[in-house]
């Protein structure tokens, strides 16, 4: 891997959130965005997001803010869906749909804080009528996918960036720090991070946590990953985000040393 393609990924990276973020702005995602928006309202205001800000109009906006945008609408969808469900298909999903949000190791503090977040979020749910949900879900030339497509997708996309232990990095004479801070790259290119010392170091330990993830033993991964969940994430939407970005980080590493 030259050094150009290096400095090029996060642009890459950058452009890749921009692609999926138009995905919900176009309706291609099944679901008109200003419906799909809304009901994901309390998911933005755990964020102090304004889901109005996610349109184009709203601004240029760094790697993190897009990030988050793109995971909150993600979640918001396959929520939407899951609403969509008869009550007794939604009770024999939920222990999935827990396990697919907060990841298999949670505890029963957080379970329980996810049914108070489901709770809320039906609340909302029931402010739409079905007349507004078809027309939400028309969108000409797309359909909403199926629950089980959408959880799948969205499992799917966390557990394929899982990779083992293995030893060694791939470009040449590569001592730790600079592997580091090159694997640590998209945690850090936010400017403001330079006039705060201790969100800096935040993001420092969570760079460093997301590498031994990305070198822990298969048989420890899920208990890796919770612990990073206990140590970094305040409320089951900081869960939800930190596990994305974690599955995400230790994709990096295995691009950048393995790929």
């Amino acid at each position: 891997m030259s050094d150009t393609e290096d400095n090029d990924r996060p642009k890459r990276d950058l452009e890749s959130l921009e692609e999926r973020l138009e995905v919900y702005i176009d309706g291609r995602s099944g679901i008109q965005f200003e419906f799909l928006a809304r009901f994901a309202g309390p998911l933005f205001d755990l964020y102090d997001l304004e889901w109005r800000s996610v349109h184009p109009s709203g601004g240029v906006r760094d790697r993190n803010e897009l990030a988050i945008m793109v995971a909150v609408l993600d979640t918001a969808r396959l929520l939407w869906s899951f609403f969509l469900l008869e009550d007794e298909g939604g009770l024999q999903v939920l222990p999935e749909l827990e396990d697919a949000l907060l990841g298999r190791d949670s505890g029963e503090d957080d379970r329980r804080n996810v049914l108070m977040l489901l709770s809320v979020l039906e609340e909302h749910w029931q402010q739409f009528s079905a007349t507004d949900r078809a027309l939400a879900e028309d969108t000409p030339g797309f359909t909403l996918p199926s629950f089980r497509t959408l959880i799948d997708e969205y499992t799917n996309r966390l557990d394929a960036s899982h990779i083992g232990r293995r030893d060694g990095f791939r470009l040449e004479n590569l001592e730790f720090p600079e592997a580091l801070a090159l694997f640590a790259q998209p945690l850090l290119d936010d400017p403001s991070l330079e006039s705060d010392p201790d969100a800096f170091a935040v993001q420092i330990a969570r760079a460093q946590a997301y590498w031994d993830l990305a070198t822990t033993p298969d048989d420890e991964y899920q208990a890796a990953l919770h612990r990073i969940l206990e140590a970094f994430a305040d409320s089951p939407t900081e869960r939800m985000a930190i596990q994305a970005e974690a599955h995400r980080m230790v994709a990096r590493y295995q691009d950048l040393f393995h790929g």
